[in-house]
């Protein structure tokens, strides 16, 4: 899509003599949870146009392919109806009419957006689904053009990284979330791996960390690593348990 998107820009662009981006934004593409969410999100892209008040009815946009799921033209070749349409009956005629009406009820009334339930920019589905979709990810990098990668990858909870440094430093774990003991070498290291490892923002480790200001998170991992430079037994000890942390 990406090589699609940038071939045809260039062509529409020395057609009309114009410069610069023609879409807004990137191609998205979802994975989905078909028996929850993909008829829901079917119903949702289809009233798109009227949403936008671009027309008054779904079947007026020119561009959807929603009058071919209601019978209104012959169906596309390229577009798969063969899954939505048939969870409204055996007969393709009256599958289309319920799935016409079922559309059309979103008109009279507001209907949630399915995809304010997307996990990490690119899953739709149920919990046990995401953890699924994310186990497959698992032993290998990430594209980069998937921008959220980082919520994708299998990483170590807070939990689990507030008790690895408490073992190496041999000390409770409560001593480490504390914020009010100064010159907490345990904490600030906990931090540096909370930031490098967990996937998390710098807000959300900081509420786990006693409700600091995100900011700090940055610069108690800026600290430590100007530490380590200067404190080899430190520097040592953050490396060891780096190591447990990669495998």
């Amino acid at each position: 899509m990406h090589g699609l998107n940038g071939r045809y820009t260039g062509y529409f662009n020395r057609k009309h003599g114009r410069a610069g981006h023609l879409f807004q934004g990137r191609y998205r593409g979802i994975i989905i949870e078909k028996d929850s969410y993909l008829i829901p999100l079917s119903r949702y892209v289809h009233l798109n146009p009227v949403r936008a008040r671009v027309v008054e009815r779904p079947e007026h946009y020119r561009w959807s392919s929603y009058r071919g799921y209601i019978g209104r033209e012959k169906e596309c070749g390229w577009i798969e109806y063969s899954w939505v349409l048939p969870q409204f009956g055996r007969y393709r005629n009256g599958a289309r009419r319920k799935y016409k009406k079922y559309t059309e009820e979103a008109l009279k009334s507001k209907v949630e957006n399915p995809l304010e339930r997307l996990y990490g920019q690119v899953i739709l589905g149920r919990e046990e689904f995401i953890n699924r979709v994310k186990g497959m990810f698992k032993g290998g990098p990430l594209s980069q053009e998937i921008l959220e990668r980082k919520r994708l990858e299998q990483h170590p909870a807070l939990d689990g990284v507030l008790k690895l440094t408490a073992k190496a430093f041999k000390i409770d774990e409560d001593s480490i979330r504390d914020r009010g003991i100064r010159a907490n070498t345990a904490r600030k290291v906990a931090l540096y791996f909370a930031k490098r490892y967990t996937g998390l923002g710098n807000e959300q480790i900081a509420r786990y960390f006693g409700g600091i200001h995100y900011s700090a998170v940055s610069k108690a991992y800026a600290k430590l690593k100007e530490e380590m430079s200067g404190d080899k037994k430190l520097s040592n000890l953050v490396d060891e348990l780096d190591s447990q942390f990669k495998t």
